[in-house]
């Protein structure tokens, strides 16, 4: 492959003016679909990362030493950096433990990914550029959920983006901006160890674009050191007291759970699962413009080409949590962004570029009604479980509740202890209790009580569209219902159904 240099071939394109009424348009579009009903209860996607990031913050900020953050004072987790519970921890400290205070941190990071991802698209190919990648940024499915929840993804790739954007300045002869961009790379990797697959990917385009002559420039060597000693300092502790449970750690979970896809219906899995991430519209508009990207490679192509790669092909490998095609959007959306930048007519690029929002926010805003809202039977537990008798209360859990929702468990009840099988322990039947997912027709057991969960549709003219997602932690949808709910001035959230989702039952005994 030949890579075509631009007529200046060590610098980025010029750039244009930072902000217009559009850019602001978007920003604020990305920041109400993060925002809305954002105190709902902790639940539904990916709520186990929730429960454990606030957990963390919350031992932090009772007291808990910076260098061992656990979830409850005795799970030592490694497998994340620290970056988040810190920030959290700071937060929580003025504001107490806050499920909306912690969200809000994700929310800030969104909307900064959304105007980095601009900045990148503004600076390396034009305006239109910039502004229809940070669209799709800002609608698409994954990137509203995920900017939403209480996990270190957004923040991570906000500051990778925004390392991109900054070591692209320096490539314009912006003074300082080499080590300011070695920095945020630092703390991108402080937030999450993933954001190492972008920085080899920007190492990848260095020698690609340049040879091997960077490494004469000490600047570059200088951002490399501050890029990596927190991060190093961290897991260099922790390596000289146990290296066995870091490398568990750090190598164990989403590394060893996923392998490369082996048949077609593995790939067409993976292929479906990124297609409603990402939106359809929004998918196929990503995908052409990483074509176009590929039959004419430059170097400012490949800025964006290669992190698209690199993250892709990381995916293929660990794809435990389909929120890690996350990492594939914003260089996704600055390719899509130039292709449809290019188009000679300004109506049309307007009209594809409404009619592909409109489509993003329309998934966008189901999903949310079918994997993020209305999942309050946690909640609901943890107002009854404030009222149980002594000092500890031990519930007997299947792994559904114990694997995916045992954070949750913990953080809505702080006395909680999860233990497997069916039986009481010995000696203390009476204090047991059996915590279980149930069917929507359950009846209220003996001695407990039944916990209920919402179902919503989003309501537009009158009409609310739902649709039958098989599992909340995943993009795949399932089928639309659309029924009438109200007038033809009626918008919003609509709730459909109520039904019981979990139960609590006395083991040994009658309940209070």
């Amino acid at each position: 492959m030949t890579v075509k240099r631009s007529a200046a071939a060590t610098r980025m394109a010029p750039p244009a003016r930072a902000f217009s009424p559009a850019l602001v348009l978007i920003l604020l579009l990305a920041a109400f679909l993060r925002l809305w009903k954002i105190d709902s209860p902790v639940g539904g996607f990916h709520a186990f990362n929730e429960a454990l990031y606030t957990l963390i913050a919350k031992n932090l900020a009772e007291g808990g030493s910076l260098l061992r953050p656990t979830a409850g004072g005795t799970w030592l987790f490694l497998e994340t950096p620290p970056l988040l519970p810190y920030a959290l921890a700071g937060i929580f400290h003025f504001t107490g433990v806050s499920i909306v205070a912690g969200r809000l941190v994700s929310v800030v990071s969104g909307v900064l990914l959304v105007l980095a991802v601009y900045s990148l698209g503004r600076r390396l190919y034009s305006a239109p550029a910039g502004l229809t990648a940070a669209v799709l940024v800002a609608v698409a499915p994954v990137a509203v959920l995920t900017g939403r929840n209480i996990q270190a993804d957004t923040l991570c790739l906000f500051l990778l983006a925004a390392a991109y954007s900054f070591w692209g300045r320096a490539e314009g002869g912006a003074a300082g901006s080499r080590i300011l961009a070695g920095l945020l790379a630092g703390l991108s990797l402080f937030a999450k160890l993933f954001a190492g697959v972008g920085l080899a990917a920007l190492l990848a385009w260095e020698i690609a674009t340049s040879g091997l002559s960077f490494l004469r420039d000490k600047a570059r060597w200088a951002a490399a050191l501050i890029a990596l000693s927190v991060p190093g300092a961290f897991y260099g502790y922790h390596a000289s007291r146990d290296l066995e449970a870091v490398r568990r750690e750090v190598l164990g979970g989403a590394v060893i759970a996923t392998s490369f896809p082996a048949d077609g219906a593995a790939w067409a899995s993976l292929a479906a699962e990124a297609f409603w991430a990402f939106s359809p519209l929004v998918a196929v508009l990503a995908a052409l413009g990483a074509l176009a990207a590929l039959a004419r490679p430059s170097r400012e192509t490949l800025f964006a080409l290669l992190p698209l790669a690199f993250f892709g092909v990381f995916y293929l490998f660990v794809h435990k949590h389909s929120y890690y095609l996350l990492s594939l959007l914003p260089w996704a959306a600055l390719l899509a962004g130039r292709l449809l930048g290019g188009l000679p007519w300004r109506w049309l690029r307007g009209a594809v570029l409404i009619v592909v929002a409109a489509s993003g926010v329309f998934v966008s805003t189901v999903d949310l009604c079918s994997m993020k809202l209305g999942f309050s039977e946690f909640a609901s537990f943890g107002h009854t479980a404030a009222d149980l008798p002594g000092p500890e209360h031990l519930y007997r859990t299947g792994p559904d509740v114990r694997e995916n929702y045992g954070t949750v468990v913990q953080l809505y009840d702080p006395k909680a202890k999860l233990l497997s099988g069916a039986a009481a322990p010995a000696g203390r039947p009476e204090e047991t209790w059996l915590l279980a997912f149930v069917p929507p027709q359950a009846r209220i057991p003996s001695g407990g009580w039944l916990f209920e969960r919402e179902r919503y549709g989003l309501e537009l003219f009158g009409f609310s569209f739902a649709e039958a997602h098989e599992n909340a932690n995943f993009f795949s949808q399932g089928h639309y219902l659309v029924v009438r709910t109200g007038g033809p001035l009626d918008f919003g959230l609509h709730q459909l159904h109520r039904y019981p989702a979990l139960a609590l039952a006395p083991l040994g005994g009658s309940g209070p």
